[in-house]
């Protein structure tokens, strides 16, 4: 029977209840490496126990009304962090980069995940324990030849997480921890995220699968499955990094520059519409119409000057009569006074 899926909501002895995406209440024999309340595992349906009888036989609407409340509170990840170490381990993670779910896709994955609790920690926080927890339970080894393949899912919300944080965020670690390792991080679609799961690997490993077929070298399911990827790498003669395209290489993105567009030899910039706005009609910079008080207190100056020049003529005028009138003064003496002399003789 093909495997599904379903959410741990009660652990008990040797049992455990899952509720299904169906909206099914299924009791399944405890996995092997234990599980947690919030963990979501893979069910093989051969071997459920038993289904939980009044769901068994509930309506259509009971369905739906499961449905919904498994929508309610199970939400929907807003994007799938995938980590292959060796332990392969799958986080989902809502809006507000926290994890809400967490399951390993391998015998290690679930073993690690059992040491390491992660599931409502900030993806910084959850990331850092699992690379830690791999330190020190020796599945990254300083010295050795260590590699960790990340994938970045994104399922379509109007969330968006950058591939450079998810870099980041396990850079710092593994350099906190003291060890080097090759890392190496991308961005897959939906489609292949999916195609990934129907096999029960993460999207990294599926992804060295595909692009070694097309380059002629075959990785059975059963080798991508259970062997580490520096084996796969030596006994295919092939390099992770080279294969996973668009891979993020660890440099800041660069920010975009808006570049103006040049003027052309026959466009002339255009003069800003305020050099019009202050100049008025008789030239003067600064008092135009859109400067009222200016205009009218320039106005008032000049019609002060005006005024002064008009007097300044005025005072010419009157002097050049008085001169005039003293010049008429001084003929009149001077005839009266040779007048007088002629009497006399």
């Amino acid at each position: 029977m093909k495997p599904g899926r379903g959410l741990v909501v009660e652990v008990k002895e040797k049992t455990c209840i899952l509720f299904t995406a169906d909206g099914r209440f299924l009791e399944v024999p405890l996995p092997r490496k234990g599980t947690e309340i919030g963990q979501e595992i893979i069910i093989n349906r051969s071997l459920v126990s038993r289904i939980i009888p009044f769901l068994a036989a509930a309506s259509f609407l009971l369905t739906f009304l499961a449905w919904a409340l498994f929508n309610l509170f199970v939400p929907r990840a807003a994007a799938y962090i995938a980590l292959d170490i060796n332990p392969s381990i799958e986080l989902g993670v809502n809006e507000r980069e926290y994890i809400i779910s967490a399951r390993g896709l391998n015998a290690d994955g679930n073993w690690l995940l059992q040491k390491v609790r992660v599931v409502k920690l900030p993806l910084e926080e959850g990331l850092q324990k699992i690379i830690a927890g791999a330190v020190k339970y020796r599945y990254l080894e300083p010295g050795a030849g260590n590699i960790i393949l990340a994938t970045v899912t994104d399922t379509g919300s109007e969330f968006d997480i950058e591939i450079s944080e998810i870099y980041q965020f396990i850079h710092k670690q593994v350099k906190y921890q003291g060890i080097s390792a090759e890392l190496v991080v991308a961005e897959v679609d939906k489609e292949l995220y999916r195609q990934a799961r129907d096999k029960g690997v993460t999207p990294g490993r599926y992804l060295l699968q595909r692009e070694a077929g097309r380059k002629g070298i075959h990785i059975t399911d059963k080798e991508l499955q259970t062997a580490k990827i520096r084996e796969l790498e030596k006994k295919k003669k092939i390099k992770a990094s080279e294969l996973v395209k668009n891979r993020y290489n660890g440099e800041q993105p660069k920010q975009r520059v808006e570049k103006k567009p040049a003027l052309s030899k026959d466009r002339v910039k255009p003069e800003s519409a305020s050099s019009h706005e202050d100049l008025p009609r008789d030239g003067i910079k600064g008092a135009g119409e859109s400067n009222p008080a200016k205009r009218a207190g320039l106005e008032e100056g000049r019609a002060k000057g005006d005024g002064q020049n008009k007097l300044r003529k005025h005072g010419k005028e009157k002097d050049k009569s008085v001169q005039h009138d003293r010049s008429a003064g001084d003929k009149e003496r001077s005839r009266a006074k040779v007048n007088s002399r002629a009497q006399a003789r």
